[in-house]
């Protein structure tokens, strides 16, 4: 089969989208980088964002082209990209992160932040500071994005992490908060390990808890 100008411009354009990402729930790129594909950043995120996998008609799954940009890439001597390496040693973090955070965890480009997530956030990830918080906010409102949305941020960005322990009053809410940053962290290498009255003793709980930079909860006996 021959390959066209436009197959290469896409292969192009994948590449760009993976040395430089920009995470929502598909990969895009920064507004920079769009405009050397000859179009602006909303036209990229549109058309031109990438997933890892696709389903094809049959129903297999296979590499997108993302992944082959990879290959591509790496094939013409590039160092590999490595997202899971966290090396960044930051107080804190440029407030987007968060925006993007939530936005890959939700799988939704358009979402942002409230006031009082990005208050907390950036109140709560600030390295330097060595106080005590309080959030009053009703159900519902986002109050666990205060710790799932920091530990993605730092995760997205490459930047070192530090472990949440959440304090759950019962069993049952317990069990929701786990299930819900499970989803959040969906893809990513961020682990959740609960901790209850049955499970205390249990040895390979808490060395999982002692060594990794994960996030964690745990329910108040």
């Amino acid at each position: 089969p021959t390959t066209s100008t436009k197959d290469y411009r896409e292969i192009c354009i994948q590449i760009v989208n993976y040395i430089a990402p920009v995470s929502l729930a598909p990969t895009s790129t920064p507004p920079e980088y769009a405009r050397q594909c000859h179009h602006g950043k909303s036209m990229h995120d549109a058309n031109y964002s990438s997933n890892a996998f696709r389903r094809t008609s049959d129903g297999r799954i296979e590499k997108s082209g993302i992944q082959v940009a990879r290959d591509y890439h790496e094939a013409l001597g590039e160092r590999k990209w490595n997202s899971d390496k966290i090396d960044i040693d930051e107080d804190g973090i440029p407030e987007d992160m968060y925006h993007k955070a939530l936005q890959r965890g939700l799988c939704t480009p358009s979402v942002s932040c409230n006031h009082h997530q990005m208050i907390a956030c950036q109140f709560l990830d600030n390295h330097s500071i060595r106080s005590h918080a309080m959030v009053f906010r009703p159900p519902g409102t986002g109050k666990s994005f205060t710790w799932d949305g920091i530990l993605l941020a730092r995760y997205l960005r490459g930047s070192k992490n530090k472990r949440f322990l959440v304090l759950s009053p019962h069993s049952a809410l317990l069990a929701q908060h786990v299930q819900q940053s499970q989803q959040f962290f969906d893809g990513t290498s961020l682990q959740v390990t609960s901790i209850t009255g049955s499970n205390i003793d249990t040895a390979n709980t808490l060395v999982d808890f002692d060594l990794k930079q994960k996030g964690f909860l745990h329910q108040i006996p």
